[in-house]
């Protein structure tokens, strides 16, 4: 038992000083293989050593160390900032409800853990912050910091299962029948074309369109890159949009932007700052209100509302599994060949006598 005591304090040490070299020195985040050399180097050293803690070992939590670690190796792997955003929401939740080495952290300590998030947590939120957990400690298993995966046993939260909401036709021409701003109307028209998620729009820069071929790349999920296509119309609010953007002086290289600008100017910064997720719902809220529409609407709503109308039209799975950046087309059946439901009885009292 002492010997496996120093075992566990050497791999404690190697894996706090990987953590905290990575995030100090900005070169060791060249490539994973690299920082896995150093791993071996560190381990190689402490091998003919015993390393004991200061600190008590039954208390001591040595959580922080290795989600640093994850972390940096999950930067490494091209997760976006974003994603990683809100992996250290959920591991430093984690990391402050124990108090004790993580190797010790059971399933009934998850469980724990989990029921009091659930308090403030529906189904789907608990299973969306779980996500970073589990894959912590996936991660360390493989990686044989810990001998079992508290999780593996644990299933996820059962979601009650809603149909997809999304806009029909009447309801779109109601949002354009509004007196929107030339911005608010090439967002709206944007959504409605692409049918890109919030974060991908958020995140196109005018350099990105190629008016000519109404198209333009977009990053995804997995830091994908995909294309996406845009129409006639969509193209006419956009360049009506930044034609006004231009008169008034608005700078920014992102598609859309914030339409003041920011109080305090920094010399790194753009004076107009790009939308973020909370800044697009404001506007379609406000644009829900103006057509009074009763149902509640939301970014999402128009992805689903383009794949609903595709799927009606005719487009083939596979080619809006493309446009909707889905890594599999059972995915994109799974997910919206619910919503075209109604035109099976369409078609069925349409073509069956």
């Amino acid at each position: 038992m002492e010997n496996l005591n120093y075992r566990n304090c050497n791999d404690e040490l190697t894996i706090k000083l990987i953590g905290k070299l990575t995030l100090a020195i900005p070169q060791l985040e060249v490539n994973l293989p690299e920082q896995l050399k150093i791993k071996r180097i560190i381990e190689e050293i402490v091998y003919n050593y015993e390393v004991t803690s200061k600190e008590t070992a039954i208390v001591a939590s040595d959580i922080q160390g290795k989600i640093n670690y994850f972390l940096a190796t999950k930067k490494l792997e091209g997760l976006s900032e974003a994603t990683l955003k809100t992996y250290i929401y959920s591991l430093q939740k984690l990391d402050r409800y124990f108090n004790k080495p993580v190797s010790t952290i059971t399933t009934g300590d998850i469980k724990m853990f989990m029921y009091s998030e659930s308090e403030t947590k529906g189904p789907a939120g608990m299973n969306t912050f779980m996500t970073p957990i589990r894959l912590f400690f996936k991660w360390m298993q493989n990686e044989e910091f810990i001998v079992k995966d508290p999780c593996a046993s644990i299933k996820p939260v059962k979601e009650p299962k809603r149909q997809k909401q999304h806009l029909n036709e009447e309801q779109i021409e109601m949002l354009r029948d509004c007196m929107l701003s030339k911005r608010d109307r090439a967002i709206l028209e944007f959504f409605l074309a692409t049918g890109c998620r919030v974060g991908e729009v958020g995140n196109v820069k005018v350099s990105d369109l190629d008016f000519n071929k109404k198209t333009l790349l977009v990053i995804g999920k997995g830091n994908k890159e995909r294309r996406v296509y845009f129409t006639e119309r969509c193209k006419r609010a956009l360049l009506n949009y930044l034609k006004e953007r231009e008169e008034k002086g608005i700078i920014s290289e992102y598609l859309f932007c914030s339409s003041k600008a920011p109080k305090r100017k920094s010399i790194n910064t753009e004076p107009y700052k790009k939308l973020n997720s909370r800044g697009y719902q404001v506007i379609v809220n406000k644009m829900r209100s103006m057509a009074n529409i009763e149902m509640n609407i939301t970014p999402h709503t128009f992805r689903h509302t383009f794949a609903t109308s595709a799927l009606r039209s005719g487009m083939r799975p596979e080619i809006i599994q493309e446009i909707l950046g889905h890594s599999d087309v059972g995915i994109t059946l799974k997910v919206y060949a619910k919503l075209a439901q109604t035109e099976v009885e369409y078609s069925y009292r349409k073509l069956v006598s």
